[in-house]
């Protein structure tokens, strides 16, 4: 079964930022595209016929009102349009964010026996195999010192093999290098 996320705003922060970010850009390349064709046709004259009557003015007198109603329209097309994609691109970012956040949360909380899972599309895909490669480590390490406790447990055991036993959970706890 494929798996969909439902909620398409996961990180309503991050994502509204991007979007907001990304909107205005945008907005600024829209306006800017238009003052450099109205400054470009600032020195020429066009002639068009106006109720039987040839009229001559600047080129940029005549499509300025055009060109702003243009722009306006462009902009807000391709922004609605921008948002939908922006969404989903940001979603393929935030939805694994929000995987690893709780992936550390709960290797804060000492759970390590378990493996992280993304879509195939979805961004930092590439990080899967570390993360799962430092769960399933914990894992394995963490369980190799309870085995030991539980043999430093028994009552029969000799003073050498004490010594092995604590020997080896140094070893262990020796792979976690501290402060």
């Amino acid at each position: 079964m494929k798996s969909r996320r439902r909620t398409y705003f996961i990180k309503k922060r991050f994502q509204s930022e991007v979007i907001l970010k990304i909107a205005l850009v945008w907005f600024l390349g829209v306006i800017f595209g238009t003052a450099v064709l109205y400054f470009l046709s600032k020195e020429t004259i066009t002639a068009y016929y106006q109720g039987g009557n040839l009229i001559m003015k600047s080129t940029s007198e005549i499509i300025l009102r055009k060109m702003l109603i243009s722009a306006l329209i462009n902009f807000f097309v391709t922004i609605a349009l921008g948002i939908f994609l922006m969404l989903f691109i940001s979603h393929r970012l935030a939805g694994p964010l929000y995987r690893f956040e709780k992936t550390l949360e709960d290797m804060i909380d000492g759970k390590v026996d378990f493996q992280i899972k993304l879509r195939k599309k979805d961004e930092l895909v590439d990080l899967v195999p570390k993360f799962n490669e430092l769960l399933k480590t914990y894992n394995e390490k963490i369980r190799e010192l309870k085995i030991l406790v539980e043999k430093l447990k028994e009552e029969d055991l000799s003073e050498k093999e004490r010594e092995s036993i604590v020997s080896q959970i140094e070893k262990e706890l020796n792979f976690f290098k501290t402060r």
